[in-house]
Formats: C-alpha cells, sequence, structure tokens
C-alpha cells in the first residue's frame, strides 16, 4: 500500500494479486487492472508448471548408476570434484566427458556419488 499507491484500497486478501479480485471489487478500490494498473505478464502458475516438466525431462535424459554405455557426447562440462575424506582433507577428481569411451565409470564419497558416462582421472 505504500510502495504502490494505486492498490491502497484494494482488501488484503487481494492486495498481492489484484488480478484475482472481483470486477467489483476492483471498481470499489478505484483501480481496475488492465486500466489503472497493468494485468500480469507471467502466469505464474502455467510457466512452474512448464519449468517443472522441462527439468523433468532433462532429468530422465541423464545417465542412471549403473548405466553401462554412452550415448555420444554429453553436454557435462569437465569439473574438477572434491570429496572429503575421513583425514578431513579432500581429495580432488578431475571428471571430464567421454566422447570415445563406452563404459560409464562411477565415482562414490563420502554421502554423494556421480554416475554419469565419464572418464574419472585420479
Amino acid at each position: 500500500r505504500r510502495y504502490v499507491p494505486v492498490l491502497k484500497n484494494f482488501p488484503t486478501e487481494y492486495i498481492h494479486e489484484p488480478w484475482i479480485a472481483p470486477l467489483e471489487v476492483q471498481q470499489q478500490a478505484k483501480c481496475v487492472i488492465g486500466r489503472n494498473y497493468p494485468l500480469p505478464m507471467v502466469n505464474h502458475a502455467e510457466a512452474s508448471r512448464r519449468n517443472f516438466e522441462r527439468l523433468r525431462q532433462v532429468y530422465r535424459s541423464l545417465p542412471r548408476p549403473g548405466d553401462s554405455t554412452v550415448t555420444g557426447p554429453s553436454c557435462m562440462p569437465s569439473v574438477s570434484v572434491a570429496f572429503p575424506t575421513s583425514a578431513g582433507s579432500n581429495t580432488r577428481a578431475a571428471i571430464s566427458t567421454a566422447t570415445e569411451t563406452t563404459s560409464c565409470t562411477s565415482v562414490s564419497g563420502i554421502g554423494s556419488s556421480y554416475s554419469a558416462g565419464c572418464d574419472v582421472t585420479w
């Protein structure tokens, strides 16, 4: 109400989403959405659903632990991963994507593991 004065007359239940208020409430508040205040630019429920579906497709396309073949070059960049050891120091593993190998190597650390059709060098 303080920072968006045009919404100051809206009932509290609609102040954060004024576009869901019935037309009568908007008229009483002297602020009709689309005329005195812009319409929403994004349908958040729909955008959230689409993004969730896209992420699910990406996760489904990733190799699973135990996969024995690589289907082709990966879009994953080379990374350096540190796994904690019982002595408290980190063991570094350089993980690069495989373009010529057909086997999957798994790297495990305390509380974590990585498996994605990769070469692992210690």
